[in-house]
């Protein structure tokens, strides 16, 4: 989960019901004295250790972790190694789910709203519809749980090259998406920009925000969106890449009662 909006976060930059936009992350002992080599050595083998420990932490582990153990181990879990991210595509043909509290799908609207400066700046799209429909109760009367929501469905136009990231810490909301954005550009810097011999952006330092910068350099973004048993994963399109790869087939409605589901019902696009 890389970021999302509650309620009175969104009601700051309010839209009319006609718009569309994404209601939204060691230190070793000096004691004793080594050769330098071997210290070297020592290191990078409790590094090694280290990392291998993080990245064979279960699902249930990190979900059990206190939140002074995710502070403490924070940046060891963000940490990204080069088995973690991957450049696909999100095919041609793909559907994918969006959901909103708004009716129309408005890229202008859209392009206007979305900050440049935003580490994580973009539409938010699931590949499951019941993963998406997971957002209703950020969307409906939080007081009485009433309200409806608008579940848009699109078919992927184009192939769209697409950034994969594996490291399943990634989905754990209590890590800002601060941190997990300065830990893919880390990594990103320290191989010059480079992802399995796809040039990213050379360029890539820590003033540049990561979505933006993505987008400009035409990808997408894939990663977890949570850290339940069946990891989510999550779409992160930039405004840019939007246009003339989506086209909308299927707009739903879904109604809440006391923050049950009601009833569903198709409208047209």
């Amino acid at each position: 989960m890389y970021a999302i909006e509650s309620k009175k976060e969104s009601k700051k930059k309010e839209l009319s019901e006609s718009d569309f936009q994404f209601e939204e992350n060691m230190s070793f002992s000096k004691n004793i004295k080594l050769p330098e080599n071997k210290t070297k050595n020592s290191l990078n083998s409790k590094n090694k250790e280290l990392n291998n420990n993080v990245s064979e932490l279960t699902l249930k582990q990190l979900n059990d972790f206190s939140q002074e153990k995710l502070k403490e181990m924070g940046a060891e879990l963000l940490k990204i190694n080069p088995n973690h991210l991957t450049v696909e595509k999100l095919d041609k043909g793909t559907t994918i789910y969006k959901l909103s509290k708004y009716k129309n799908f408005d890229l202008e609207k859209i392009k206007a709203a979305e900050n440049a400066q935003d580490e994580w700046a973009g539409q938010y799209f699931a590949l499951d519809s019941k993963l998406a429909e997971g957002y209703s109760a950020d969307y409906i009367d939080e007081d009485t749980g009433n309200g409806k929501v608008y579940l848009h469905t699109f078919e992927v136009l184009n192939d769209i090259p697409i950034i994969k990231n594996t490291n399943k810490a990634h989905g754990h909301g209590g890590l800002s998406g601060e941190n997990k954005a300065s830990a893919i550009k880390d990594f990103l810097i320290e191989n010059h920009g480079v992802i399995n011999d796809n040039i990213i952006d050379e360029n890539i330092n820590h003033e540049k925000p990561l979505m933006p910068t993505l987008t400009e350099n035409g990808f997408a973004f894939n990663g977890p969106h949570d850290i339940e048993e069946n990891q989510g994963r999550e779409i992160i399109l930039g405004a840019k890449l939007l246009e003339g790869n989506l086209k909308p087939i299927k707009l739903e409605v879904l109604e809440y009662k006391g923050y049950k589901h009601n009833k569903t019902y198709e409208e047209k696009i």
